[in-house]
């Protein structure tokens, strides 16, 4: 199918404001440099030929790279994940609807890392100081688990049907969700199961690169985006129905066959494709039997303190989607907040000072709706239109600047970093 084109001035207005990111964080760029610098040498001194407690971060999301990048010099950093890259989730939707996108905001672990050691496997057990994977067994001093959360996979989806003649499915957060954009393209039909920030921005994004498209999206609350106020969730809908979505709301998929989705309340939805972007699934399997088994609540994630330290544990810390933290959004810039808790805190060990408690943050939310439009909330105070679009880029660059380089900044490919581990079983 056609993409669609925005009018001309519309690409040339981003284009000078993506020259004007560029000569903005180009130079705090070399900011960054000096602090970088200013570790090296506080690390230097306070360690000198000794070597460095170990800490194993499980998980590369945005909690556990950005632990990596601030704590590298501070400790021996061993860092597991089941990836080879970083990705940054607020922006990944995109990569769907425009797979160029997944270069700007997947980057190769090898790349970030001056002295982490990143292992590629399976974590299957944690005891009290070592982490087992399908290949070795990893010692540590401290440990931090950020494994982030995954979408719960759909019960009315039969284990077997004929490729001939199914619909196609995949989940929003599916690894390397560029690779899905043909799918996208050859679609008539397609469902989005889920009307949260997820679904509707997937819903905003092929709306924004695709013309021809049915698209239907299924939401089992009463409005889309149900935990923002109302007058974000209308303006959601006024936009999805302006561009020919059809949207039902307090119904839910429970029956599929032979390409139709049948909800609750009879509504039949046929689909070439269909993408889950509801639920919400901790992924700390590998905690669910053994010593640390009560350390989960009833819907599994990781119990914590205030300190973000798993309960009864005082070298081992907690953060992102899979930590239990009360009363807060499970959203990237919580995860941010958190994981500078984690570091400071780790720091505060390693000296012998007083632990800093964390607080849950109420954050302001952007919600894209395609590349041109987007809408802001925070504390009730809500509006739309290209401005929440023109935030939301300036926060991708505010966030991604701290892990590209020049290459990246001007569209160029990485370099390899021999301390990338690429094989199980490597050292």
């Amino acid at each position: 199918m056609a993409q669609k084109r925005k009018p001309i001035l519309f690409r040339l207005f981003f284009a000078i404001y993506w020259i004007g990111l560029v000569v903005l964080f180009g130079s705090f760029k070399w900011l960054l440099y000096l602090v970088e610098i200013k570790r090296k040498i506080r690390a230097k001194l306070s360690f000198g030929d000794h070597p460095k407690p170990r800490l194993v971060i499980v998980g590369g999301g945005y909690a556990g790279t950005f632990i990596a990048t601030q704590l590298e010099h501070d400790f021996e950093v061993t860092l597991l994940d089941m990836k080879e890259f970083f990705e940054f989730t607020p922006s990944r939707l995109r990569t769907i609807s425009e797979p160029d996108h997944a270069h700007k905001v997947h980057l190769a672990f090898s790349r970030l890392f001056k002295s982490v050691k990143v292992i590629i496997d399976n974590v299957q057990e944690i005891t009290q100081d070592s982490v087992i994977t399908a290949t070795r067994s990893i010692p540590f001093d401290y440990l931090v688990i950020c494994t982030g959360s995954r979408v719960s996979d759909p019960a009315f989806v039969p284990k077997s049907v004929p490729s001939h003649t199914s619909t196609k499915m995949i989940s929003a957060k599916n690894v390397n969700l560029q690779e899905h954009h043909a799918l996208v393209d050859m679609a008539t039909k397609i469902l989005i199961i889920g009307g949260g920030i997820v679904g509707v921005e997937m819903a905003g994004e092929i709306i924004d690169a695709f013309t021809k498209k049915e698209i239907t999206i299924v939401h089992a609350p009463a409005h889309l985006l149900q935990r923002s106020p109302d007058r974000v969730s209308q303006y959601a809908q006024r936009f999805l129905e302006a561009h020919n979505a059809k949207v039902f709301l307090g119904e839910k998929v429970v029956r599929y066959e032979d390409r139709t989705f049948t909800t609750d309340k009879g509504s039949k939805i046929d689909a070439d494709l269909a993408i889950f972007c509801s639920g919400n699934v901790p992924n700390s399997e590998f905690l669910r039997e053994g010593q640390f088994a009560d350390k989960l609540d009833e819907r599994g994630f990781i119990k914590v303190n205030n300190h973000l330290q798993m309960q009864g544990f005082k070298n081992i810390f907690v953060a992102g989607d899979v930590s239990n933290f009360p009363e807060e959004e499970k959203l990237c810039q919580t995860a941010g907040f958190q994981s500078n808790v984690v570091v400071q805190n780790l720091r505060n060990l390693l000296h012998h000072r007083p632990l800093k408690a964390y607080h849950a943050s109420h954050c302001p939310i952007l919600i894209s709706l395609g590349k041109y439009e987007a809408v802001f909330t925070f504390f009730g105070w809500s509006f739309g239109g290209i401005l929440p679009a023109m935030m939301k880029e300036f926060v991708e660059w505010k966030e991604l600047i701290f892990y590209w380089d020049w290459n990246t900044i001007l569209r160029y490919r990485p370099k390899p970093n021999p301390l990338m581990e690429k094989e199980f079983g490597r050292d």
